[in-house]
């Protein structure tokens, strides 16, 4: 008992300072974001809100820093895909941009980052581009792992009907011998006569079934044989295919290698000048508030409700920040 009541004494004292930390980073997000990030992260594995009168992760995080599950957690999983000398190094593109980078492994997701084109490209954009690289990959991994599999699974049949083969000629063998066994003359208490008529009886009987069973295996193994052929040229083609999906996933690579670029030359530079600049920032404002209303629009019930009403807020909260300018 007292073991338990100095881990939980241990336990509430990182709750409150890690509380303190988080609302005191809070104040900046985006300067702070690898710090939000940490805090949240050990709050939430350690579950140490419920040490800061909240029942759920969810609960802790709208409550102490403002921040929506989904929001609170974008920062848990910047922070574990990039680490702190990551996010130091890209954290400017925003943790949206950021976020979405996480879907891709690891080479797709750092040539973005290298090249500078997470930066460059809209947050729309890029998710177009990632979703693109992401479905292109994901269907040539899928079909050489589909092929790869149909391989060993031809092989595992192969060996046995191999296996099978073998054991039918070992059967016909034994048959050969029970039918030289069974034309031996029988020996017993009994007249020569007796035991000619009982040795051509057997004889007469064993050859009709070793025959008809000899038969059988031949034909078996025949069978069995054709079908070993059979799957040997599957397997073959399945290496072939494998190796055609590999200059596949080779291919994809370039063009991706390709798309980048020409994304690349593509991107529009920002306008220069103040007029010109403000002009671009109030098209791109109404561009994503009409794309908002575009999604809340394909929503239905209460959730359409909901949303339709948090965008009927937005004009009161720009009108607001704009009477705030000084």
């Amino acid at each position: 008992m007292q073991e338990n009541s100095i881990t939980t004494e241990v336990e509430q004292r990182d709750a409150f300072r890690l509380d303190a930390e988080l609302k005191n980073h809070a104040d900046n997000v985006v300067g702070e974001m690898i710090e939000v990030g940490r805090c949240l992260k050990e709050i939430n594995d350690r579950k140490l809100y419920k040490y800061l009168d909240s029942s759920t992760f969810e609960e802790y995080a709208e409550a102490a820093v403002g921040l929506r599950e989904r929001a609170a957690r974008n920062y848990i999983t910047a922070f574990e895909t990039y680490g702190e000398s990551g996010l130091k190094k890209y954290g400017e593109i925003g943790i949206t941009k950021l976020v979405a980078l996480a879907q891709l492994n690891d080479t797709d997701r750092a040539e973005l980052l290298e090249s500078g084109q997470a930066a460059e490209l809209s947050t729309r954009a890029l998710k177009e581009q990632i979703k693109e690289l992401k479905g292109e990959n994901d269907q040539l991994r899928f079909e050489a792992n589909d092929a790869e599999a149909s391989a060993k699974n031809n092989a595992v049949r192969l060996a046995a009907l191999q296996k099978e083969v073998a054991e039918s000629r070992e059967e016909i063998a034994r048959l050969k011998q029970d039918l030289t066994d069974a034309q031996r003359p029988v020996v017993a208490d009994m007249t020569d006569e007796e035991k000619e008529d009982i040795r051509r009886e057997a004889e007469k009987k064993a050859k009709a079934e070793s025959e008809d069973e000899i038969r059988r295996l031949k034909k078996q193994a025949e069978t069995a044989e054709k079908n070993a052929k059979d799957l040997g040229k599957i397997q073959t083609e399945q290496a072939n295919k494998i190796a055609e999906l590999s200059e596949q996933l080779e291919a994809a690579a370039v063009a991706n290698a390709e798309l980048q670029a020409n994304a690349k030359k593509n991107i529009k530079p920002p306008l220069s000048g103040s007029k010109e600049a403000l002009k671009f920032c109030l098209e791109d404002v109404q561009q994503q508030f009409t794309r908002a209303i575009e999604i809340v629009g394909s929503m239905e019930g209460a959730e359409k409700d909901k949303f339709r009403a948090a965008l009927l807020t937005v004009p009161d909260k720009l009108r607001a920040a704009a009477e705030g300018i000084a």
